[in-house]
């Protein structure tokens, strides 16, 4: 059997130092605030090359602090892309704002800059979110940061997916205006359980985010704000710091496994921006259309390989907003995607027999279906 993805492939002295942690954080009651969140901080905003990093509970409240940071709030509009994850719509509702869903531009699988003048001339947005799925970066992003700095909309960048991605041969996180992350356990650099980040260069917008993370607070019991509790605590940041002395070299095993699927599979890979140059490798996507999807699904289920379709449904079919008045510019590319897309196992120290193992299911499936 070969897993979708596997969290017990790691390091190893990375337990024994893991655990060593635990029993420091344990003997001296150290569970929230204190040297381990200032370190992780510090190590997010070096690798990232940011000025701040601003931890916090998960990636939904990053994007919902970045949000409220940026002055959103009641009956504010802001505009997504169709295919993200639901956090990303569900934040805007979270902090009592409005969505409007813009749909994408195939090339990059990604927020189609067209649609996004479109939107700002024909709607009032507050802010714009733009989610760099899969892990790489949209070839657009440049113009659609200037787009939405001479509009003087702030763009926040949902970067849940694209930790340790590359944009101009910088962090992909240098150069945006507010940027947040997921350190859900199966991301690229991922926790024990929640976390998350928000990333700028802003001092001011990065004041806000710390006092809105924890509950408004000025001085212990003194507020000058309505947030929230969205602390990260000290176990998550010590796995966290620990995991982080690895990134290069988990970034780069996947790099070889990418590289192995983009040589070897014989199913067009449609969207792969600048072959993956940009891309921390978070997910490995293959697309060409449903009956072969389905066909090479039913041959990978045979074979007890796993395999996900990361999305299945575009934003705006989501059940909960059926009965909402949903603003929107929509033209069924998200659909497209949807129907077409399969994501492989991808992980760190998945081995070469495995890989090569999948691709040959997967060719195999190909030219069967196709022949």
């Amino acid at each position: 059997m070969i897993p979708f993805i596997d969290l017990n492939r790691k390091e190893n002295t990375f337990h024994n130092e893991w655990l060593k942690k635990v029993n420091s954080i344990s003997k001296n009651s150290e569970f929230l605030e204190g040297k381990d969140i200032n370190l992780l901080e510090e190590n997010l905003c070096r690798f990232n090359e940011v000025d701040y990093a601003i931890s916090c509970a998960n990636g939904t409240d990053a994007i919902q602090l970045a949000l409220r940071a940026c002055g959103v709030g009641v009956r504010d509009e802001v505009i997504i892309q169709n295919n993200t994850f639901w956090a990303t719509c569900e934040a805007v509702y979270n902090v009592g704002a409005i969505p409007i869903i813009i749909d994408i531009e195939l090339q990059n699988a990604s927020m189609d800059a067209k649609y996004l003048k479109n939107a700002i001339l024909k709607f009032n947005p507050k802010a714009v979110i733009i989610a760099h799925i899969y892990g790489w970066s949209n070839s657009q992003l440049e113009n659609i940061r200037q787009m939405c700095k001479i509009k003087k909309i702030p763009l926040i960048e949902d970067g849940a997916q694209s930790f340790g991605s590359l944009y101009q041969n910088n962090s992909i996180f240098k150069n945006s205006y507010i940027s947040t992350t997921s350190f859900y356990p199966s991301k690229v650099l991922g926790a024990a359980g929640n976390g998350g980040c928000v990333f700028t260069n802003d001092k001011n917008l990065a004041i806000k985010v710390r006092k809105l993370s924890n509950h408004g607070r000025m001085d212990r019991y003194l507020h000058d704000a309505i947030g929230w509790n969205s602390r990260m605590d000290t176990l998550q940041a010590a796995y966290l710091n620990v995991s982080i002395k690895y990134i290069n070299e988990r970034i780069e095993s996947r790099r070889k496994t990418q590289k192995i699927y983009h040589n070897q599979l014989e199913v067009p890979q449609l969207y792969s921006p600048n072959n993956y140059l940009d891309n921390a490798d978070c997910q490995v996507c293959i697309f060409k259309n449903q009956r072969i999807r389905d066909f090479i699904t039913e041959e990978l289920t045979k074979e007890k390989i796993g395999f996900s379709i990361i999305y299945p449904k575009p934003v705006s079919d989501q059940i909960a907003l059926k009965k909402l008045n949903i603003k929107s510019i929509l033209n069924k590319n998200t659909e497209k995607l949807c129907n077409r897309i399969l994501n492989l196992p991808l992980f760190p120290y998945i081995t070469f027999n495995e890989v090569e193992k999948i691709v040959t299911v997967v060719n195999k499936s190909y030219r069967k279906i196709t022949s």
